[in-house]
C-alpha cells in the first residue's frame, strides 16, 4: 500500500483485476526497506534499512574512527573506542518441524554402541 497505492490484501481476492502474475511483480520490485523485503530478510528490525542507511551507517563509523585515531594520537591518555552505530541482526531460527524433533529424539536416545564408526 505504502509504495504502489495497492492493497495486496484486497488484491488478491478473484475480481480484483490483477493476475497473480502480476502481483508477483509489484512485491518482487518492492524496495529493499519495505515491510514486505524486511520480513524476507529476517526480521521487522530490517524495516528501513536500505543501502542509503547501510552506507550512512559505514560514514558515521568511519569520522568516528577517524577522530578516535586522531585524538589517540595527539593524547597522553587513550580514549575509549567509538562504539559502531547499531545495524540489524539476522536472527538464526531453529528447527521446529516434526521431522527435526524426531532426528533429535533418534540422536539423544543413541547409545554408545549405536554410534557410527568412524
Amino acid at each position: 500500500m505504502q509504495y504502489y497505492g495497492v492493497n495486496l490484501v484486497s488484491a488478491l481476492r478473484a475480481g480484483s483485476g490483477f493476475s497473480p502474475r502480476q502481483l508477483l511483480a509489484l512485491i518482487r520490485q518492492l524496495p529493499v526497506e519495505s515491510r514486505t523485503a524486511a520480513g524476507m530478510r529476517g526480521g521487522e528490525q530490517f524495516r528501513g534499512w536500505g543501502p542509503d542507511r547501510y552506507l550512512a551507517a559505514l560514514l558515521v563509523d568511519a569520522v568516528t574512527q577517524n577522530t578516535y585515531a586522531f585524538v589517540s594520537a595527539n593524547s597522553t591518555r587513550r580514549p575509549k573506542a567509538p562504539e559502531p552505530v547499531p545495524r540489524p541482526a539476522k536472527t538464526t531460527r531453529k528447527k521446529t518441524g516434526a521431522f527435526a524433533a524426531m532426528v533429535a529424539r533418534a540422536k539423544a536416545a543413541r547409545t554408545p554402541e549405536e554410534e557410527p564408526h568412524q
